[in-house]
């Protein structure tokens, strides 16, 4: 159903609508970006799914398989290796799945499955990493193929997870601690934040970790290594998604607008879109869903 233009020009914008390159079309929800593709999940007005992939540079893009998309945390999607990954939900079955597809345009396939709904799934160069919903755990399998392994259990309230290098972090403890240990090994998780409110998004930069609380209006960010917390971004209204580059913070709002500020210093507006969706800072360009998928310079 097309109910208008995707973005408005506003006087108090910096950009202008026609500044931000069209990558895809449709109701754009999560988006991975890598060197060369950029890929992104769609729903439609029947909330019916599919995945998508296209080249950095504005292809022509190519849907990859559809999904289910149930009244859960949906549709996360990753880039690895040659592969394309995503989160999928079987009402019928009542089962979850892994899914993955070769770049190359072959046929998609079940990575993994489980009675649990898989979400906030996240690769690193030897895994993949997700948490099946409400159990407390987090689940890897190497992208090799070999069993399914338990990361992580007795993870109260998981929510957002995040890989840095040889580290993986989460929010956990309802959402309100974050949480990290080594990749490789068997080290315990140590806590390195405990807040009074649930982390909805969660992202590690330059070594600092950065946070959005649920329904907060400021982003945050602390050291790795310890130190205070300090407030990199915020607003008179709810701050929707965010990522980082470690320089700049880009943001959707409530309204929604998109905002953007080096960190801690006054934001500017960029552009007043319709819809807000999932933003990723990748090389000199970011992306940005809502009703379209589109990308910007930095």
């Amino acid at each position: 159903m097309n109910m208008g233009p995707w973005c408005t020009d506003a006087t108090f914008a910096q950009l202008h609508c026609s500044d931000a390159a069209l990558i895809g079309e449709g109701r754009s929800l999560s988006v991975a970006v890598d060197r060369d593709r950029v890929a992104w999940t769609v729903i439609d007005d029947r909330a019916n799914g599919t995945v998508w992939v296209a080249t950095r540079d504005g292809g022509t893009p190519s849907c990859v398989a559809p999904y289910s998309y149930p009244p859960l945390p949906g549709g996360a999607v990753s880039l690895r290796n040659g592969f394309i990954y995503w989160s999928d939900f079987s009402v019928a079955q009542q089962r979850g799945f892994v899914m993955r597809a070769p770049l190359d345009g072959g046929a998609a396939e079940v990575f993994d499955d489980a009675p649990e709904y898989p979400f906030s799934l996240v690769t690193s160069d030897t895994h993949a990493y997700w948490i099946p919903l409400w159990l407390g755990q987090i689940r890897r399998k190497p992208l090799v193929g070999g069993p399914v392994e338990t990361f992580a259990t007795g993870q109260n309230g998981l929510n957002a997870i995040t890989i840095d290098g040889a580290w993986v972090y989460w929010a956990a403890e309802q959402s309100t601690q974050i949480r990290r240990a080594p990749a490789i090994g068997s080290g315990v998780p140590t806590t390195l934040v405990t807040l009074t409110r649930g982390i909805g998004q969660l992202q590690v930069k330059n070594g600092f970790v950065y946070w959005l609380p649920s329904g907060d209006a400021a982003v945050y960010r602390r050291a790795i290594a310890g130190g205070a917390t300090e407030v990199v971004a915020s607003n008179p209204a709810t701050v929707l998604n965010f990522d980082t580059d470690g320089t700049r913070v880009y943001w959707f709002r409530d309204g929604p607008l998109l905002q953007s500020a080096p960190l801690g210093v006054q934001s500017v507006v960029l552009l007043t879109p319709r819809a807000a969706g999932g933003i990723v800072v990748e090389g000199n360009d970011f992306y940005f869903g809502g009703d379209t998928l589109r990308r910007l310079p930095k």
